[in-house]
């Protein structure tokens, strides 16, 4: 009796933790896409949250497109389970520096963005689907793409590039 007593007890605390870190997992987001100086104003990002089949792991896609956004607008750190990050069409001058472990889209086309600076992908490091085109890229640093092993679509169209170190895509 004893024994179902604790294992009752250990379900229901470890479904108690599940519950809470979804709890926090949903204000995260919510300070992320509607933060309090955006509110209720065009800055705010569009947010949704959909289970990813096959597994129906929890995956949550944020659109910041069209809303005149720059690089210091955003925060390193993104919310939990963020797959896709739309940030085109906004007048970013560099790309914003992101963790996340699992983001796999990331979309800053057309913007303002010069210059792709080394490392600049260390902490988003899964990204498989990488949209840098219609931008005003002259210059790709050699260490700017060493951390995205899993790239499978760099889409750096429409770019002032004239020039590709040898290098830049060895760990492709």
């Amino acid at each position: 009796m004893i024994c179902r007593q604790l294992y009752f007890v250990t379900i229901t605390l470890a479904l108690t933790r599940c519950v809470i870190a979804e709890a926090i997992d949903e204000i995260e987001l919510e300070h992320f896409c509607y933060p309090e100086q955006h509110k209720n104003i065009r800055k705010s990002c569009e947010c949704s949250n959909e289970d990813s089949p096959p597994w129906g792991i929890r995956a949550i896609n944020i659109d910041c497109s069209y809303k005149i956004l720059k690089t210091s607008d955003f925060s390193e750190v993104l919310p939990l389970y963020v797959n896709t990050l739309d940030l085109s069409w906004n007048t970013m001058d560099e790309v914003p520096t992101l963790a996340s472990d699992s983001l796999r889209v990331l979309n800053v086309m057309h913007n303002n963005i010069s210059t792709l600076t080394n490392k600049k992908f260390v902490k988003v490091s899964y990204i498989r689907e990488l949209y840098l085109g219609w931008n005003s890229i002259q210059s790709i640093e050699l260490s700017t793409f060493d951390e995205l092993a899993h790239l499978q679509v760099l889409d750096l169209s429409h770019n002032n590039i004239h020039m590709l170190g040898l290098q830049l895509f060895r760990s492709l």
